[in-house]
């Protein structure tokens, strides 16, 4: 065989593997998601067993569960349907596709960064 061969076989090659690493990488985020989720989920279940979504003050947010993000914090909607709720949430109810929503939708929980806001 030719140089020129060979080294359009070593492109594709290295194209191929690139290819099976990026969905070996997809399934192992869509896995990733839907243990974070099932886990929100536990998590939930407990604090609602242990008394810690009950409210502690005037307002219905005050309470002593631990909700870092909005979604932690659908604290009803969890507790309601868990089924729904991990199927609406996880990327697995969309088999084929990470979807542009696991970046984009996810952007509303970051800070923001401009000056005179927190």
């Amino acid at each position: 065989m030719e140089t020129g061969s060979w080294l359009n076989l070593f492109v594709a090659l290295v194209f191929a593997i690139g290819v099976c690493t990026s969905r070996l990488a997809m399934r192992s985020i869509r896995k990733g998601h839907e243990y974070y989720h099932r886990t929100i989920y536990k998590k939930t279940l407990i604090e609602e067993l242990l008394g810690l979504t009950t409210p502690v003050r005037d307002s219905p947010e005050a309470t002593l569960a631990i909700g870092t993000t909005p979604g932690q914090a659908e604290i009803n909607e969890i507790l309601r349907d868990p089924n729904a709720w991990l199927t609406a949430h996880c990327t697995t109810s969309q088999p084929g596709r990470i979807g542009p929503g696991l970046v984009s939708n996810r952007s509303r929980y970051l800070p923001d960064r401009r000056v005179g806001h927190l």
